[in-house]
């Protein structure tokens, strides 16, 4: 009896807690009016888009060599040739009495390649190389595209032979025994580290230019080469990517003649001891930098979009949406809605953006394998921050948060939707007098990024099993819109200040400990492969790009 009363009991009390009414309202009225919002969308065409190229990309990359050409029939003509040092491991030089160069080698391990066209991955394609004029200043800031010409390249080849390519080889390159001699004969006796030492060195052996021949029709092939060397830690030798220069000299007149080796790495702007290099390579990347430089057939197709929006990789064309216009229709998109609900017009001032979203649509391409081939995963949106003497790229997406659209592909509605909710909050607090939105400056470049897979292999050395592999942001906040309350962004890709930038600034030290193997895929800013990439433009008669806000506006 006394369980039967427990079971009733229970039973009726499960029967109160469940026609208990759930009220949401409840101390909604002791929130100050001001502080209740009413919340919004919309969305409205962009009509007006501009192609413009991307004359600010840096050149430098700290990770490859790229070298090609590749033609269609409407972008044409776009090349890829590389600029490098060529500088010694050794600081202080001591060659002997040469008595003559047996070889002067430089090795760089295959990586990847892109074509315009299928069929052209393996087709053979000449190399030549050419030494840079003498005066080549590097430490002059240099666009991708190298507008202002400040790259030049003598005539006379240097290498023996015209080496051959098939979009599989690695890249080995023969120095001619003139220009080996040379380069042999002035380094003898000197000491780099000396800074006035190596700045005439590079002064007198700026480096090498590379580039292969040009296709005669559509087709050919961009090929990309690895340009930081491989160093074995626990062997302590280097495995791959060096140069390597074999004498026949004399040290000691009792001896006579013997062959002896010295190693040579390419890309380094200032000399590094050796001991600071490998040990520097255990936490980052050997200081080394190629200058690829892109040229594009294209800049008379730059202006404003009509039906079509062309993109390309390089220093080609991209897309820009200008940060006036986006000002403009938001701010008529949020007087028309406070006029709609009779509401004051003062209002505006006070809005929040809650998210802001650029859509740029595509319409889908005959060839499906287009979208794996010449249409970039992500579409990045940034503003170039130019100054006199810089100019940076700066992402407006936040990379780290997962509810941010950064603009990747989205191939179910055949679109790229990337996020500029706080940038558009920050352009709607500006004075229309300001002068960075004059200058464009808050423009929006929509940059293409890329999947980068990237293999770390342990050397075996246990003395670094304590460190880990991993990837940070590099962040610039306060550093965009000053005094309207700061921006965290993340900068790359431009020239100034660090003008070896990408959009993501890695730190990675490797665990090496029992030789194994770990692979990681990250997006990198992309400006060494071959895109074509068709989007809608306003007038396009299927799909234009438009601009969708959700904002709140204070109740009164």
């Amino acid at each position: 009896m006394k369980l039967l009363n427990h079971i009733i009991a229970s039973v009726a009390l499960i029967g109160c807690v469940s026609c208990v009414e759930t009220n949401g309202l409840i101390g909604g009225n002791l929130i100050p009016i001001d502080s209740q919002y009413l919340i919004f969308s919309t969305e409205m065409p962009i009509d007006k888009v501009e192609m413009r190229m991307a004359d600010s990309l840096s050149g430098f990359s700290d990770s490859r060599i790229v070298i090609g050409a590749v033609r269609d029939d409407v972008y044409g003509l776009s090349t890829r040739s590389c600029a490098l040092t060529i500088v010694p491991l050794i600081d202080t030089v001591d060659f002997g009495n040469v008595q003559s160069v047996k070889s002067f080698h430089l090795h760089a391990t295959f990586d990847s390649t892109a074509t315009s066209q299928a069929g052209q991955d393996r087709i053979l394609q000449n190399v030549y190389a050419y030494e840079l004029n003498s005066d080549t200043d590097w430490t002059k800031l240099m666009d991708a595209n190298d507008v202002a010409g400040k790259l030049g390249h003598q005539g006379t080849s240097i290498i023996k032979g015209t080496p051959l390519i098939n979009g599989a080889d690695d890249l080995d390159l023969e120095f001619t025994p003139a220009f080996a001699r040379a380069y042999v004969d002035y380094l003898n006796g000197k000491i780099l580290s000396d800074s006035l030492t190596f700045d005439a060195f590079i002064k007198k052996f700026p480096g090498i230019w590379l580039e292969t021949d040009v296709p005669t029709g559509n087709g050919g092939r961009l090929n990309s080469f690895e340009l930081q060397m491989n160093f074995n830690s626990s062997q302590y030798y280097l495995e791959d990517n060096y140069g390597k220069i074999t004498l026949n000299t004399i040290y000691d007149d009792t001896v006579g003649a013997i062959d002896t080796t010295f190693y040579f790495y390419v890309g380094a702007q200032k000399f590094t001891e050796i001991e600071t290099l490998f040990t520097d390579y255990k936490t980052g990347t050997f200081p080394q930098y190629a200058f690829n430089v892109t040229n594009h057939s294209t800049r008379g197709l730059a202006g404003a979009a009509a039906d079509k929006l062309y993109i390309e990789g390089g220093g080609g064309l991209k897309p820009v949406v200008a940060a006036k216009t986006l000002i403009d229709l938001a701010k008529k998109a949020i007087a028309d809605t406070i006029t709609a609900q009779g509401l004051d017009a003062s209002l505006l001032a006070k809005t929040i953006i809650n998210k802001a979203t650029i859509v740029l649509p595509y319409d889908m391409p005959g060839d499906y394998t287009d979208l794996d081939n010449y249409y970039p995963p992500r579409l990045s949106p940034t503003c170039r921050i130019r100054t006199d003497t810089t100019s940076t790229f700066m992402g407006l997406t936040d990379a780290s948060s997962e509810n941010e659209d950064q603009g990747n592909i989205n191939r179910s509605i055949c679109s790229y939707t990337p996020d500029i909710t706080y940038h558009l909050q920050q352009l709607l607090s500006l004075e229309d007098d300001n002068d960075n939105l004059i200058r464009g400056n808050y423009d929006i470049w929509m940059l293409i990024m890329n999947l980068v897979q990237t293999t770390t292999t342990s050397s075996g050395n246990s003395d670094l099993s304590e460190y880990y592999q991993y990837l940070a942001y590099q962040s610039y906040y306060n550093s965009m819109y000053g005094g309207y309350g700061g921006y965290g962004g993340y900068g790359y890709g431009g020239y100034g200040s660090n003008y070896y930038s990408n959009y993501y600034s890695y730190m990675m030290a490797a665990m090496y400990a029992s030789g194994s193997t770990s692979t990681k895929t990250d997006y990198q800013l992309d400006k060494d492969f071959y895109y074509r990439t068709v989007l809608c433009g306003p007038a396009s008669t299927t799909e234009v790009p438009k601009f969708r806000i959700t904002f709140s506006i204070p109740r009164q």
